[in-house]
């Protein structure tokens, strides 16, 4: 496996910092460990088929755990939104998640002034056309946790304010990053991998606009769910 798959035809290589192109290009040339490889392997991929809708809404199981766990899964067809472009749908919809429940949100105020959770983190996912995000949480009231969340996503109300400050804030985390060779290289292997290509992620979030945040707002359905509970046996 190792020799078929871990060679130079089906690999991509990404150098990011104060190097000269022709000082990487002669460290590869040079490289015996490379140039020993077999580079004409035949690969054939198969995706697998991701479902456009959940399979359970609802799951519980029993675990050798102490603190009960919880995951809400939201699914969202990528597709179903035509009047944008697919790269930037996802940014639209990690804004909007961002300011419903990240760290300056009125939900997480809600969250730890109430103890629902010990602690609870967001995340985001892309495969094929389909956009995951969940909510996951280390809680003992679980149904009070769903229902802050289900109060939330029925109620979006995101303002113009909002939306500009996040998009401030990923600029600041952008122009930080230019620091760090590695938050760089990892921006450009994500991309990469989920798109099949790399953005300038500046121009990209300087595309992001709130007329549009409000229809993509109209037009995402929040019944597609799971929510998932493990618990103590």
């Amino acid at each position: 496996v190792y020799n078929h798959f871990y060679q130079p035809s089906n690999m991509f290589l990404i150098v990011a910092g104060d190097v000269g192109i022709k000082n990487v290009l002669d460290i590869i040339n040079n490289n015996e460990s490379l140039a020993k490889m077999k580079k004409h392997y035949h690969f054939q991929y198969q995706l697998s088929h991701e479902s456009k809708k959940v399979k359970k809404e609802y799951v519980a199981l029993n675990e050798n755990i102490l603190v009960p766990k919880v995951s809400y899964h939201f699914k969202f067809d990528l597709t179903e939104i035509d009047f944008i472009d697919y790269r930037l749908i996802s940014l639209y919809y990690n804004a909007i998640f961002t300011i419903l429940f990240g760290e300056a949100s009125t939900f997480n105020l809600r969250v730890l002034e109430n103890n629902l959770a010990s602690f609870f983190y967001l995340n985001y996912s892309i495969y094929q056309n389909i956009y995951d995000f969940s909510l996951n949480a280390e809680s003992d009231y679980a149904d009070l946790f769903k229902d802050e969340i289900d109060n939330v996503i029925d109620t979006i109300n995101i303002s113009k304010e909002d939306f500009d400050r996040v998009k401030k804030v990923w600029f600041t985390h952008l122009i930080h990053s230019l620091d760090n060779p590695l938050a760089i290289t990892e921006s450009i292997v994500d991309d990469l991998l989920i798109y099949g290509k790399y953005d300038d992620e500046r121009e990209l979030i300087e595309k992001l606009n709130y007329e549009d945040l409000l229809k993509i707002i109209k037009k995402m359905d929040f019944n597609n769910r799971v929510f998932a509970l493990m618990l103590p046996k």
